[in-house]
């Protein structure tokens, strides 16, 4: 309501991606003070892109299913990992990941990820 009555915008942070989901048009999942994607909220939810994404939706219990950790230790903000910050607990991680940053790329009209599976930076390593 007080973002229609005045023309505004609103910046919610939160770790609690259904609360996010009820009160956000558009969401950004960020790793260790990085961005890593940016769609709107119902498109986030119904085709994650990157691996740190769907491994956050994958951990929120849901019923009749585990919820599944994701593995590894949470990376040091102020002294992160070379390359990509999520790549020590990746599941598709490849050896640019360790080598470098990856940019923000808009994949669909307004849904971007920052994730070298959509760079055109493919490197076979996944170990």
């Amino acid at each position: 309501r007080l973002r229609d009555e005045r023309e505004s915008s609103i910046l919610y942070i939160t770790h609690d991606l259904a609360v996010a989901a009820e009160l956000c048009d558009r969401i950004g999942v960020m790793y260790a003070a990085s961005l890593c994607e940016l769609a709107a909220t119902e498109e986030l939810f119904d085709a994650p892109l990157h691996p740190y994404t769907r491994a956050l939706m994958a951990a929120v219990p849901k019923p009749g299913e585990e919820p599944r950790a994701i593995g590894g230790f949470v990376a040091d903000a102020i002294d992160p990992p070379p390359g990509c910050r999520f790549h020590p607990r990746c599941s598709e991680v490849m050896a640019v990941c360790r080598e470098r940053d990856p940019v923000l790329v808009e994949i669909h009209p307004g849904h971007s990820v920052a994730c070298h599976l959509y760079s055109g930076e493919k490197v076979a390593d996944t170990a």
